[in-house]
Order: C-alpha cells, then structure tokens, then sequence
C-alpha cells in the first residue's frame, strides 16, 4: 500500500535584533543537518523547501510563510525561530523524545483521519533581571473559567506554572502556545475565518445578536493569521501575541467545527530559549530559603518520576461530527468508565476526579471562610469526601501546621486509592481517614469532637440533610460552623417537621445547588434543630 505523502516547508525566521541581517544560533544548523536526513528517508514525505524570513513586523514574516505555503501546495510548515534550540534535552533526559519525529508521527495520523494539527515546542521566557525582576515564564496557556455554568465571554488563558510544567509529558492538548518550534498542518490556517466576513458582516451580527461583542471586536482585528492584540487604542501595550493569537483562534476553530482539539503541546521535547542575560552581583542565600525551598518541595510531593496530563480541554458542542462516534461497551458491572474521569490543577497539584466537580468559586469561598477563622490547630471534618478536592483545597489554605482533617466516606477500593493519589503525603498525618458510614461514624466518635468547621458535602435528599445535621453538630465547637452542599430543593417532607425545625433549617437553607453558592451555619449546640441560628452566605 502506498502511504499518502505530505509537502513540507521549512520556514527559518533568522531575525538578528533589528530585521535587516539574517542570522541563526549554530544549534539550529546542526539540528537541521540531522532532520534533512531523516526527511529524505521517509516514504510519507514528497518534496521538501527551506525558506528564510527575516524582515519586521514579525507577524508579517509569518503571515507570508503561511501564503507561500497554501500557493506553493505544501501540506505541512515547520517554523523555527533563530532563538530557539529544538531537542533540548533529547538525549540527556530519560524522558525526553526528539521533537520532529514525535510531532510528524501525530500529525500525520490525524491527517489520515483528515483533522488538521499544530504542534508546538514548549519552552520558557527571558531570566529575571537583577533589579527588575521577572521569571523564566513557561510560554504554553490553558483555559480557566471565571465561573460555572458560562462559556461565552467567561474563560481566559493563564500560563502554566514552572511547576506544573515540568512534570507534564506526552502530547497534549492546550488552550494556546508559542511558535519558536511549531508544527502545523497547513490546513489548520484554514480554520480561521480570514476573510469570510466583511467588517459590515461582523457589525451586523452583533446588532442582531448572533455574534457577542468580544467575538465581534476580534473579528474585526482579525485580517491575518497572526496579529496582535493590544490593552488601548493607541497600541501602547500589547495584550496578546501573535503566537497566542493563532493558536487560540485555530483551537477554539476546530473544536468548534471537528467537536474535537486541534493544538497541542508536544511536552516530551523541549526546547531551549536563547536570551540575554544581565548579569547581577551574587546574591547570598541564607538558610531560611534554604528552609523554605525544602519544605516546598516536600509540600509538592513530586518525585523524579511524575507526570502530569491534561484532560478535557473544552466543552464546546461541535458544528458537525466528522465521523459517528464508535460503539462503546458498557463497562464490567463495578467498573467505573474512564471517560468520567476528570484532571485539573487546582492550588498546585494535578486532582483527578470522577462524575461531579465541585465548582472552584465554591472552594474559593469555602477557603476563604477558613483563613477568615483560622486558628491554631483548626479542626476539621469533611462528611462525603469523596476523591477529596475539597480536602485537598482546605489543606492546602491550611498550611502543613494549620490543623487537621477528618475525611469520612463510604469509599470502594477505586475511589480510595483516587483520594489517596489526590491528597498523597498528607495521608495519615494532616489528613485522616475513616471509611465507614458517615451516620454511624458521627454517632460512634467518642464525646463531643469540638471541631471548628465541619463540611456536609454531596447530599442531595432533604430527608438526609436533616439527618447529618441532627448527627454532626453535636461535634461544633461553640464557635464552630456548619457548611451544607448541595441540598436540591425544598419539597412536602418540610411541612412534615414541627415548625421550630422548619423555620431553622429554613432560615439556613433555601432551596439552592451546590453550583450556585453556599450557606453557613452557626454550630455549638448539642442539636442544631434546638435553637435559631444565623445562616452566613458567600
């Protein structure tokens, strides 16, 4: 069977500081020499051209490799910028795999399957100036929203941490990233509507609605396949970049048309940045940094061996499905389905959860509630701890000497070992587990716990709620509170209870979701039912 063969341009962008001379870093020659080789040798590729581009504006430059390109019937653009070393750890990291081949095996695939691909480098930003400061930023962005519920208008891209980012591996997908060594297939430019819409098109479908105003204004700035956006009118401050600007608008495209992500992030092959440096007076380090970075460390709790992968980059309804989706098996009965699974980062480490998130503009409110209260060796109890990203996000607010957390569920050995990997070396020693039910577990702990803050998490019947409060909140400290999540709605069992718990819990708990927000109680009493408290919101 004969593979189909795919064109290559190699566009060099050999910029010397001021757009007039034409020069590369010696590592980029010698990492061509070696990919010549191998591109001559494989039987997917046809013909293969270098090309230079030198001039300025930068996006210029771009923009004119991606047209020669499309005019000259290439399928596939390699970009190299003059300042980055490709491969820079292949070789010398077990870890690491040569970027060309990792990148070209992926992509060729997926255009097989007829998906356009971009593929990038990952790499980091200028050092940090003795007197000005900064850090070598990592230049790859995922989404994060601003609240749940909300797409349109409601997410930003935000970099990924030093961290988080080098302990990522694989091929994976992102919200945006930077092009100093970039696959694309050409057919990805495409996706962006370069000349579909006429600036009176986009202006009238703002005015009738179809189009948000954000959407409209980028349109409008939108005459190029890169551009780059600015904080003002004037052009004094840049926004975005024109590596940030493509890659956004060609991911947020294909998933948009293929249902699918379309920009990755190649994080087995770094690439390493060359930049000047300026050069400061040595700084002394005192052992209380010394202190600190080792407890940081410590507090991360990531060996040499950890990775990190990204899950779910979006949830965007697709315009069309390129093909059905395959038939799926129904699971073995006890088995959980592995598409349920969610990852995120949340506060510095990577929290794999399955089925429910809990919204992180609850975790906020709930974390903040615990810094307003703190104390010494605050004490805490979470009721349906479940894969334990509340708990993670309370310890972590907390501090390794802020307290203890008591983490009371029913668990299978699947769900335990998913809050043991969440949670890791706090295990046993801030955090604390009790598998059993949580009734007869807050009816068995000896005497009244006095506890500052207990947690009631995933009850959705109000015939349960009653019962939990009626069981915990003998365990309140007098200055202790009472957080309830997630009771649904209020319904005729109200009408059922004497009229002194109907107004209490009435008062604390209208009807509400766990999405929406939360209520405090006031706890200390030996019932809660038994007096009137003051119900708090956040």
């Amino acid at each position: 069977m004969v593979p189909m063969k795919l064109n290559v341009l190699v566009a060099m962008y050999c910029f010397a500081g001021n757009g007039g001379v034409a020069t590369v870093i010696p590592e980029i020659a010698f990492w061509l020499a070696k990919l010549n080789k191998e591109l001559a040798e494989d039987p997917r590729i046809d013909r293969v051209a270098v090309t230079k581009a030198g001039d300025i504006p930068l996006t210029m430059a771009r923009n004119e490799v991606v047209k020669k390109a499309m005019d000259n019937g290439f399928d596939v653009i390699l970009m190299l910028d003059s300042d980055n070393q490709p491969d820079l750890y292949d070789g010398k990291k077990d870890w690491a795999k040569p970027f060309w081949k990792t990148s070209f095996d992926f992509l060729y695939e997926r255009a097989c399957r007829g998906l356009p691909t971009v593929v990038c480098s990952p790499y980091c930003g200028p050092p940090p100036h003795p007197t000005g400061g900064g850090e070598e930023n990592v230049y790859v962005f995922y989404a994060a929203d601003y609240e749940t519920g909300r797409l349109e208008n409601a997410f930003h891209f935000k970099a990924y941490d030093r961290l988080t980012a080098s302990q990522m591996r694989g091929i994976q997908e992102i919200a945006a990233g930077p092009t100093g060594v970039i696959l694309y297939s050409t057919d990805a430019f495409r996706l962006m509507p370069i000349g579909e819409m006429s600036d009176g098109q986009v202006l009238d479908g703002y005015a009738k609605g179809e189009i948000s105003q954000e959407r409209a204004l980028r349109l409008l700035r939108m005459k190029s396949w890169f551009f780059y956006e600015f904080t003002d009118q004037y052009q004094t401050q840049k926004a975005s970049t024109e590596d940030v600007t493509n890659t956004r608008e060609i991911q947020m495209a294909g998933i948009k048309k293929f249902g699918e992500p379309v920009v990755f992030c190649n994080w087995d092959a770094w690439a390493g940045h060359l930049k000047p440096k300026c050069v400061g007076m040595p700084e002394p380090i005192s052992m209380t940094q010394i202190s600190e970075t080792y407890i940081e460390a410590v507090h991360n709790n990531l060996g040499g061996g950890d990775e990190l992968r990204e899950l779910n980059f979006a949830d965007v309804k697709p315009e069309r499905q390129v093909r059905p989706e395959p038939l799926v098996e129904e699971p073995p009965e006890g088995r959980e389905r592995p598409w349920n699974l969610q990852s995120r980062m949340l506060y510095g480490r990577k929290i794999t959860t399955i089925g429910t998130v809990f919204p992180e503009e609850s975790l906020e409110a709930i974390r903040q509630h615990v810094s307003r209260n703190t104390q010494q060796l605050y004490r805490v109890i979470v009721v349906g701890a479940g894969d334990g990203d509340v708990v993670w996000a309370l310890a972590e607010k907390m501090g390794p000497d802020g307290g203890n957390i008591f983490c009371i569920d029913e668990w299978d050995d699947a769900s335990l070992q998913r809050f043991v990997g969440n949670i890791g070396e706090l295990v046993d020693t801030s955090v604390r587990v009790i598998d059993g039910d949580t009734l007869n577990t807050a009816n068995t702990f000896p005497d009244r716990q006095d506890v500052d803050l207990i947690l009631l998490l995933g009850i959705a019947a109000f015939s349960d709620a009653i019962d939990a409060i009626h069981s915990w909140s003998r365990h309140l400290s007098p200055r202790g509170h009472l957080i309830l999540s997630w009771l649904k709605a209020k319904g005729p069992e109200w009408n059922s209870y004497p009229n002194d718990l109907k107004t209490t819990v009435g008062e604390m708990f209208s009807a509400f979701s766990m999405a929406d927000y939360l209520r405090f109680m006031e706890g200390g009493a030996a019932d809660a039912a038994q007096e009137s408290k003051t119900a708090e919101s956040v």
